[in-house]
């Protein structure tokens, strides 16, 4: 079901209405302003990030071979076995992207129009937002980050336009990562792998972190990217 963003300057919000009813009031970037996120929105729109992220790992565990009677379960109600752990990693790398914009506000052009540089480069305001909350997410996943692996260009854009990571092969798990944080690398085989539930786990920990330390203000005029 599809879910945009209301701008709350043009319609009264009601925190409780059905996801159909979040929509841009902008038809064009050309025409009309950038959409703005007040504070029920950002909650509203974290319940549902919450809500489809853990429903895809609960169908994951249902679905399990050692779950027999979770399996019948699903087949007695015409549910397909399995959690979409290809989408809930797209997501997951997506919303790192969303809250990055919250957080860092990196957009393209400065007021004069001119392109913006980050760390010296002619970047994509989109990947500086992304890295910045990426690298928030903690120590280790900004030193994955720069060791060094491009995770928006592998992981962010590979799966988003080519279906794939874009080097190597590439292994994703709806579960937990036993040694480490929510994205990894196995050197010797050459498979970059995400893990679902431990990369969820840390980018709404972060997401908590940086709302309390006043990273996350509104409300906020989404940058165009």
């Amino acid at each position: 079901m599809g879910r945009k963003m209301l701008n709350s300057s043009a319609v009264n919000w009601n925190p409780h209405c059905e996801r159909d009813s979040l929509a841009t009031q902008h038809s064009s970037r050309n025409s009309q302003p950038m959409p703005t996120i007040d504070r029920p929105q950002f909650q509203l729109s974290t319940q549902f990030i919450k809500a489809d992220i853990q429903r895809e790992v609960q169908l994951a565990c249902a679905s399990d071979l050692a779950n027999p009677g979770g399996r019948a379960a699903l087949t007695a109600a015409g549910v397909n076995h399995g959690g979409a752990n290809f989408l809930a990693a797209l997501g997951l790398l997506c919303y790192t992207e969303f809250f990055g914009a919250l957080a860092y506000n990196h957009r393209k052009k400065n007021a004069d129009g001119s392109l913006k540089l980050y760390n010296g480069k002619e970047q994509a305001a989109a990947a500086a937002n992304f890295n910045s909350f990426f690298d928030y997410m903690g120590a280790s996943y900004e030193s994955f980050r720069k060791t060094p692996h491009n995770v928006y260009g592998l992981f962010r854009c590979g799966m988003a336009h080519q279906f794939f990571v874009k080097a190597g092969a590439s292994a994703i798990s709806i579960g937990e990562n036993p040694n480490g944080i929510g994205v990894d690398y196995d050197r010797v085989n050459n498979v970059y792998m995400f893990f679902v539930l431990t990369y969820f786990r840390d980018l709404m920990t972060a997401v908590d972190r940086a709302e309390n330390a006043g990273l996350i203000t509104f409300p906020k005029t989404l940058p165009d990217l």
